[in-house]
């Protein structure tokens, strides 16, 4: 229905053995044999939903699933998925809401309709069309007859959309009879019913032995029960909303108010600053001021593409503001929380802090000069240094009381042991986030998935893993060229410092050079250790989550220039640590730097082992029996650092290093980024020095008396006999 059918195959087809008409949309684009190859059965996959369209034509009803609202220019639009047309079409009054700056340029194909009526088109356009993360240049014919917009075949495609799957001609076979056999898959046994043939073939299960063995998902039916799910909260997705209660901008009454005027904006940005402020106006973010205001910030207008965003500049505001210091969550503490977590979802809240209104004083403070006089913002606005702990705390309150859905700041994690679970957690966030009247960016949600990316991170039911984005962006940053670069580049390095075991040991030549009395000079160790770390990056291991009710081990190892370990259930790492040894720990005996790489590990653990018994492994014998003997018995630095770790329920264990997880990383790595050893020689000459005859008298003589053997040898000689 509704494409143009001279190209079209849905026409009437007999197919062999069904007992009645069949009907179902392909792709116009395939080559005729792909064409024959699959002309008797036909499957569409839309959006993870699999189809299979059987009956009479009058007997199809217009179904919601060939529709799909897409960006298209500067408008979303709701358009129908005809896999069977050739062109994209719209309307003139479509057009003009999406684009009313588009060219319309003439042509002279002809579009023919289902009904073989020729449609001649005004002309066409191409313009951009986006769906997800997916976007591209469609070329659109414009119609003037009342018509839904149509997305051919070809574009559905290029933005997944569709997806053909191709499948084989049937044919009929004559079974020689059956039987029922018992089929058993791990826990799970069920009776099949086989029916055998003569012909050779493959066993086959069939799709609902499949599902009852728990071999196969039925995709179609879960994405179903999802669109229920989404459409029972139709107020999730709407432009704009506020949560409940206000919140208040606390600030120090002794801070004197600053007062800004209104700074000079672009010609050419000016109309659409003023359309922008109207429209926010409009949409219950601004308000005009027309009062004195004790506080007036200055107006950032933040362009991206062809989009501005306006925003608030309250550096001075933010000297008087107190903050709330509400704790803010890490993917570490998140992840401790969903252990056996195999679903995941991520959800985003629209507009973030604009969904927060303020006070009626707090509104004050945040006014602002304009090109259209001063206004005050109703809302939250970006750039308060109070906004993220406010925020924190609102998305907290929501959630609370909710397991296996945590956020941190406006991203939404549900997790679920199952697609049941997760579903029935799924369904909680929707219905609590309903009630808080919080909107939800849809082109953004994550559903259902395997692994998600969330705050830098992968997600996943096998552990966590760096976000591949964030990995791409430190392979392919330059070579820094300053202090400043290398500084740069090692603090973006330490996101990824748990998923390096080696990371401290690795960096030393790069910390170097960000000493305060060291000249930058980059050099071959400098530039291994580099490539190194990027290499490091790009084959960082899968952390597995931390779980309350599992055993904890913690490998610790110490080198001369480091410390290190990794905190294991199970064998699988859950986190590594590591750092440089500071200058006046690299004199240290051997067992008090291995004793320090335990002081290290547990505190850097602490969250996990506290209250928790505890193995610690060391490759270093001795500590293995200090540690069962008195505290008093033990030398006293040894004394000092066991008494840091007395507050954790320890069991040290000698484990030799070659069967450490972190073995061969730190003390005993050839690591090819540092530099040769050689010979140091350093001398200590003061230029003056003051001192009194009498005290220079002495050092001489005592200096005399020092050296008095090796001056006989000087002058006479080496002796020939000891």
């Amino acid at each position: 229905m509704g494409h143009f059918g001279r190209v079209c195959r849905g026409a009437e087809k007999k197919i062999h053995g069904m007992g009645k008409n069949s009907y179902s949309s392909e792709e116009t684009d395939s080559s005729d044999d792909e064409y024959q190859q699959a002309k008797n059965l036909h499957l569409l996959h839309l959006k993870s939903l699999r189809i299979h369209e059987v009956g009479n034509e009058n007997d199809m009803p217009r179904d919601n699933k060939w529709w799909e609202t897409v960006q298209v220019g500067h408008g979303r639009l709701q358009c129908q998925l005809d896999t069977g047309a050739q062109a994209s079409v719209m309307t003139a009054k479509q057009l003009q809401s999406v684009a009313p700056n588009a060219r319309i340029k003439k042509t002279h194909k002809r579009l023919v309709s289902y009904s073989q009526h020729q449609i001649v088109p005004r002309g066409c356009t191409t313009l951009k069309v986006k769906h997800k993360e997916k976007e591209i240049k469609v070329k659109f014919f414009i119609i003037d007859k009342a018509h839904n917009p149509i997305l051919s075949g070809k574009v559905c495609k290029a933005l997944n959309l569709v997806k053909r799957l191709v499948s084989y001609s049937q044919h009929q076979i004559v079974p020689r009879g059956c039987t029922t056999l018992k089929v058993k898959h791990k826990e799970k046994e069920i009776k099949v019913k086989f029916f055998i043939i003569d012909k050779a073939h493959n066993p086959i299960l069939s799709g609902k032995v499949c599902e009852a063995l728990n071999l196969v998902k039925r995709i179609h039916e879960i994405d179903h029960n999802l669109k229920e799910l989404l459409i029972q909260h139709p107020d999730l997705e709407n432009a704009t909303g506020s949560m409940p209660g206000t919140y208040s901008i606390k600030i120090d009454p002794t801070v004197t108010p600053v007062v800004h005027g209104p700074r000079r904006q672009p010609a050419a940005l000016l109309p659409k600053i003023t359309s922008k402020l109207k429209e926010m106006e409009k949409e219950g973010h601004l308000a005009k001021v027309t009062q004195p205001t004790d506080w007036v910030n200055s107006m950032v207008v933040a362009q991206k593409g062809e989009k501005i965003r306006i925003c608030i500049d309250p550096s001075d505001l933010n000297k008087a503001i107190k903050r709330e210091h509400y704790p803010s969550k890490t993917v570490e503490e998140i992840t401790t929380k969903i252990p056996g977590a195999k679903v995941f979802s991520v959800l985003d809240a629209k507009s973030g802090y604009l969904q927060m209104k303020i006070d009626y004083e707090s509104s004050l403070l945040t006014t602002m000069n304009t090109p259209l006089g001063r206004y005050r913002w109703l809302k939250l606005p970006f750039g308060i240094k109070s906004a993220p702990e406010m925020y924190q705390r609102a998305m907290d309150d929501m959630l609370e009381g909710i397991e296996y859905a945590y956020a941190i700041m406006d991203d939404i994690l549900i997790a679920g042991r199952d697609v049941a679970h997760h579903d029935a957690v799924l369904r909680q966030v929707l219905d609590r986030a309903q009630s808080y009247n919080l909107k939800l960016n849809f082109d953004k949600v994550k559903i259902r998935k395997e692994e998600v990316p969330y705050v830098g991170h992968l997600i996943s039911a096998h552990g966590l893993k760096p976000d591949p984005t964030k990995v791409e962006a430190m392979k392919n940053m330059p070579a820094p060229e300053n202090k400043d670069d290398v500084r740069r580049f090692l603090g973006s390095v330490q996101y990824l410092a748990k998923f390096l075991p080696r990371l401290a040991e690795v960096e030393e030549p790069l910390r170097h050079l960000t000493k305060k009395d060291t000249v930058f000079h980059w050099d071959k160790p400098q530039e291994n250790a580099f490539q190194r770390i990027k290499d490091l990056c790009c084959t960082a291991p899968i952390l597995a989550y931390y779980d309350v009710k599992k055993d904890v081990k913690i490998q610790c190892d110490a080198s001369k220039n480091a410390v290190g370990a990794v905190l294991l259930q199970e064998g699988k790492p859950i986190a590594y640590a590591s750092r440089k040894l500071r200058t006046s720990e690299l004199n240290w005996s051997p067992i008090e730097k291995e004793m320090l790489a335990i002081v290290f590990s547990t505190g850097k653990a602490r969250e996990y082992i506290l209250g928790k018994k505890t193995v610690v492994q060391t490759d270093h014998k001795p500590l293995e029996t200090i540690f069962r003997k008195p505290l008093l018995s033990a030398p006293l630095r040894l004394q000092i650092m066991m008494l840091k770790v007395k507050g954790y329920d320890l069991k040290v264990e000698y484990l030799p290093g070659k069967k450490q997880v972190i073995a061969d990383t730190l003390s005993r790595a050839s690591l090819n980024v540092m530099p040769p050893e050689r010979k140091e020689f350093q001398v200590n000459m003061p230029e003056r020095i003051s001192v009194t005859q009498y005290k220079c008298q002495e050092l001489q003589q005592r200096t005399a008396n020092e050296l008095h053997d090796l001056y006989a040898v000087i002058q006479v000689g080496w002796p020939t006999t000891k």
